[in-house]
């Protein structure tokens, strides 16, 4: 019996053992990538110190003389945090996925790279104007001033798991095309027009005109807006309100009939199809609470960005502040900003709050190409047969050779 009991002890206190060893190994292994928030760090690339302070919500508060530092430091704390996720943008903006995943993603990779996102976003950055430049260079630098010198297993846990499964990785440095790379994404994201066009050009064929037009009435004049009707009239193409049964001419109706029964996708745009509803939202919702309505006396806004609930999450809270506001350091406010993005998108300041809705914008065109039958390479411009640009692109795939 003493045997047995003694047999049980030892066996616990190795279980204990190894359990304890396993559980320290686990600790270290999945917080080796925690963020340093206490104390002093020493970083090349300041002007003058820069103070950030966690609140009980564990959210950042920078506080910093100059545009540039404070800027600078809130591309270390995103990638204090949330270096992964910017990896994993940048990677996908780029259609580079598979370097990472394999053949997994190819067909992503192969998808993306079509858009070309990478070269329009040099474009886009060659035209800011300096106050935006310096901006995004001082978030560039930040981010590259944490991430410079550090394995990736200590830029965040999937590092470290990918590590685990043999891959890998080298972390390059982060650039101001990083930076900007996911607006592009964003934009694509939040655009559904080639959806709902097509599936505007189903219900036409299918119900013709008439009928179309009692699916897809004319917003009321009695409902609310937010914009007054005086500014949508100068920024509008036409008069407001256009009859959604303007009829399409024969020709035009009969293309559509003949692009969709062949094709499945609409025919170029007329000023008609607008009137149809192609290109038109439905809309989305915001609204604002005067303070004489509230309980605490202070004034409400709520809107609806119309993004997804993702892990890691879409939106980084943060607060970003001048120690003494002036022209050369204006800043003064608190809000959601996007991991690899620097500023705030959505938030307030010392005087004011904004939000943003999202109806969808129309950010695609759809075009139907006809293809030269005698040269695969050529597709017709205003009845003239024009070369196609051609662009090489290299995917490295993960575990494969060329």
């Amino acid at each position: 019996m003493r045997r047995v009991v003694r047999f049980a002890i030892i066996f616990v206190l190795i279980i204990a053992v190894l359990g304890g060893g396993l559980y320290a190994a686990y600790q270290v292994f999945a917080r080796q990538a925690l963020p340093k928030t206490s104390g002093q760090v020493q970083i090349a690339g300041l002007s003058a110190p820069v103070e950030v302070l966690r609140d009980e919500y564990g959210v950042a508060h920078i506080y910093a003389g100059t545009t540039e530092d404070l800027f600078f430091a809130e591309g270390y704390v995103h990638a204090q945090e949330r270096f992964w996720q910017m990896e994993f943008q940048r990677r996908t903006a780029a259609g580079r996925l598979s370097e990472v995943f394999g053949p997994t993603t190819l067909e992503t990779d192969i998808y993306l790279r079509h858009f070309d996102f990478y070269t329009l976003t040099k474009q886009s950055y060659r035209l800011l104007d300096d106050e935006s430049r310096r901006v995004v260079d001082a978030y560039t630098a930040g981010v590259n001033a944490y991430i410079q010198d550090r394995a990736p297993a200590k830029l965040g846990l999937e590092f470290a798991l990918l590590g685990l499964q043999g891959v890998r990785y080298a972390i390059e440095p982060w650039t101001p095309v990083d930076t900007l790379v996911w607006a592009e994404m964003m934009i694509y994201d939040q655009s559904d027009k080639l959806r709902t066009e097509l599936a505007n050009l189903d219900r036409l064929v299918a119900v013709g005109q008439a009928r179309y037009a009692e699916l897809h009435p004319l917003y009321r004049d009695d409902r609310p807006t937010i914009i007054p009707d005086g500014e949508l009239l100068t920024q509008a193409a036409g008069p407001v309100g256009l009859p959604a049964n303007v009829a399409l001419t024969a020709g035009e109706f009969s293309t559509l009939k003949a692009v969709h029964t062949a094709l499945n996708a609409p025919a170029p745009a007329s000023p008609a199809l607008a009137a149809l509803g192609f290109g038109v939202s439905g809309g989305s919702n915001s609204f604002a609470v005067s303070p004489e309505l509230t309980t605490t006396g202070a004034p409400l806004l709520a809107n609806d960005p119309h993004m997804g609930v993702n892990m890691p999450a879409l939106w980084f809270e943060v607060g970003m502040h001048c120690t003494e506001k002036s022209d050369a350091c204006p800043y003064d406010f608190r809000g959601f900003s996007l991991p690899g993005v620097p500023g705030i998108l959505i938030g307030h300041n010392d005087r004011i709050a904004w939000g943003l809705t999202n109806a969808a914008f129309d950010a695609e065109d759809v075009f139907i190409e006809r293809l030269n039958p005698d040269d695969p390479d050529q597709y017709e411009v205003n009845g003239e047969w024009v070369d196609m640009e051609i662009r090489r692109e290299v995917i490295e795939v993960r575990g494969q050779a060329e």
